[in-house]
């Protein structure tokens, strides 16, 4: 689920495919606890009596997404293992969204996204000197932007 409000990824939940896909949505949109939020979901979601009771509801429209597309099957083969791959999306999606928001909150969207950031940020190195990790050398322009942005590298 996707607060609008805070704009960010608040919650993810797999249901076991046994579980019935209105049951299973009834129950995380409780588990959740939130309002104000777009539901997000794969295609086996988008049924008209999910669309109807997130209506009433006053959620956002029902997104799918054919999730089946993006993953390759030979590494999906426990349910482990893709309870890990949607953990680290999840993950994934909260950092963007939140250099997305630091990014509009300094008026700067026109000018960097969170990808932007994310390759300043995977460039910076740290060294390892006897048993302290000292940070290598940021180039200017990234440091400009993070003390801009008020991120710190630490």
């Amino acid at each position: 689920m996707f607060a609008t409000d805070q704009q960010l990824p608040v919650y993810y939940r797999i249901f076991p495919g046994n579980v019935h896909g209105m049951r299973a949505l009834k129950l995380a949109i409780k588990e959740a606890g939130v309002k104000n939020t777009c539901v997000v979901g794969d295609r086996g979601f988008s049924s008209e009596a999910n669309i109807h009771m997130l209506n009433e509801a006053n959620y956002e429209p029902l997104q799918t997404r054919g999730y089946d597309q993006f993953f390759d099957r030979s590494y999906m083969q426990t349910e482990v293992a893709f309870a890990g791959w949607m953990f680290i999306n999840h993950l994934a999606t909260m950092l963007y969204y939140k250099l997305m928001n630091i990014i509009r909150a300094k008026n700067k969207l026109g000018v960097l996204s969170p990808k932007d950031l994310l390759m300043r940020l995977f460039r910076i190195s740290k060294l390892r000197i006897g048993q302290e990790w000292v940070q290598a050398a940021i180039p200017l322009s990234s440091k400009k932007i993070f003390k801009t942005l008020d991120i710190v590298v630490t």
